[in-house]
């Protein structure tokens, strides 16, 4: 079941944490995922532009576990490129959607002058992201402004991870609350199959 997979994957990554419109049961849903996954210290990635203390309760506990998580600010400016087309349909991943986001290309934005504070910051997300990409382990979670570079970083680790074949999975929030929703009101229906009807 899809469930477990998300579950136990090796690597999971959740992009917009915070942004999902969801239901009781599809925030109960997104729990029980999260919650399962410190319990069993599977290593983590997750992007929020939310503050941990507008984040579900429960969920932000688990988030700011200081004996499992890393929390990175970013406190950089929005900076954005637009986000390549895909060549094909992503399946339940929406990795191949990022495929130009690697460490290789991400702008530590040098140029632009920006305030001490925030270019430190910068690097430090930067450095902590290729350290946890090395050796994933516990969870890592990039907060900041919209625009950042968090959910870049995210992909980064996901593309490296994957390159040496340890099984990922890279989901934003709401798409992962959308798939659970569908899947669990007609099981015999793929989440793919839904996807593009509803698109």
């Amino acid at each position: 079941m899809r469930f477990e997979e998300i579950r136990n994957i090796q690597l999971l990554v959740l992009d917009d944490l915070g942004t999902q419109n969801a239901t009781p049961w599809a925030q109960e849903k997104l729990f029980q995922v999260i919650d399962y996954r410190s319990i069993h210290r599977l290593p983590t990635v997750v992007t929020s532009n939310q503050e941990l203390a507008e984040l579900d309760g429960r969920i932000a506990s688990r988030i700011q576990n200081p004996d499992l998580s890393t929390v990175i600010y970013i406190q950089a400016p929005d900076y954005r490129a637009p986000i390549a087309p895909p060549d094909s349909s992503p399946g339940l991943s929406a990795l191949k959607l990022l495929v130009d986001r690697t460490f290789g290309n991400f702008s530590l934005r040098e140029r632009e002058k920006l305030p001490e504070d925030q270019q430190v910051s910068l690097e430090k997300a930067f450095r902590a992201a290729q350290l946890y990409a090395e050796r994933p382990s516990g969870w890592l979670v990039l907060m900041g402004g919209y625009g950042c570079g968090k959910t870049h970083l995210a992909a980064a680790i996901a593309h490296a991870v994957v390159r040496r074949g340890i099984p990922t999975l890279f989901l934003t929030v709401p798409d992962l609350l959308d798939w659970l929703r569908y899947a669990y009101q007609d099981p015999e229906t793929s989440f793919e199959v839904r996807f593009e009807e509803i698109r």
